[in-house]
Formats: C-alpha cells, sequence, structure tokens
C-alpha cells in the first residue's frame, strides 16, 4: 500500500516555547494544556494550568480520526479547537515534541505548541515560593 506523504515545506515549524511563555498560555483557560507524560510520571506531580488535561504520548495513535464527540468520552474533556492554542509538554520536551507534531497531523491544524522544558525544568526551578507567586499573579489556586 501507498502511502502519500505530505510534504513538509507546506507545514509551518511547530512552535517552541520556553517556561516564561509557558506561564503566560496556562493562564488562560482558552489555551489547552496537555501532559503527555504517563501516568506514573504525572503522580508524582504537574505543572499548574488553568485548562490541564492529560493524554499519555502512547495513547496518541486513538486521537487519529475521533470526532469531538468520541475524544471527549475518550479523555474526558472537549476536543480542542483548530483555532485553540494547545500546548504539550513532558518531561524533558522531547515526547511533547512528538505529540504536537502528531495533534497537528491528525487534525490538519497549526495551533501545537512545545513546551521544551517540561516538568523536569518546571521543579528543579520553581520551588514553592514561585509556584506561590505563579498561584497569586494569574489568579490560578494551587491545590
Amino acid at each position: 500500500m501507498l502511502r502519500v506523504l505530505r510534504p513538509t515545506f507546506l507545514r509551518r515549524a511547530l512552535t517552541n516555547i520556553d517556561k516564561a511563555e509557558f506561564v503566560q498560555l496556562s493562564a488562560d483557560p482558552n489555551v489547552v494544556v496537555i501532559d503527555v507524560r504517563d501516568i506514573n510520571e504525572v503522580k508524582g506531580g504537574t505543572i499548574p494550568a488553568a485548562n490541564w488535561n492529560h493524554i499519555a504520548l502512547d495513547e496518541f495513535p486513538d486521537l487519529e480520526g475521533l470526532n469531538d464527540k468520541n475524544f471527549e468520552l475518550l479523555f474526558d474533556f472537549p476536543k480542542p479547537k483548530n483555532d485553540q492554542k494547545v500546548v504539550f509538554y513532558c518531561m524533558s520536551g522531547r515526547r511533547s515534541h512528538r505529540a504536537a507534531n502528531m495533534w497537528e497531523t491528525f487534525y490538519k491544524s497549526d495551533n501545537g505548541y512545545n513546551y521544551t522544558g517540561g516538568w523536569k525544568e518546571w521543579n528543579e526551578s520553581w520551588g514553592e515560593p514561585e509556584w506561590k507567586k505563579w498561584s497569586q499573579a494569574t489568579g490560578f489556586p494551587l491545590a
């Protein structure tokens, strides 16, 4: 079976964002933040976001072809619209980069953003006082 490959020159380069951009985007409830780490990593802590969700990278092949209703039934949150920003993060930025590329390919969109620092950067450089500052600055309560 032949597969038609989409020319890469027709796609924009995936947008990578740093911690400062992530902080700004994650405070916006219209921006969907998706943690792509496995469930055991998530149990170790998450990055606070106004619209945080979880889809492990190994579940991403299941996304292809899902309509809005089935997406929501499977993942317990509404499927983001193509005009919504969707920010992906993992432990270090590698898996989230793959996830954002798959997302854009499956949904023929250009709304994927990759937080390159991931949980590791966030956790190492953001002690409790910084989390409290973030919470106060954004109005997002910490659990």
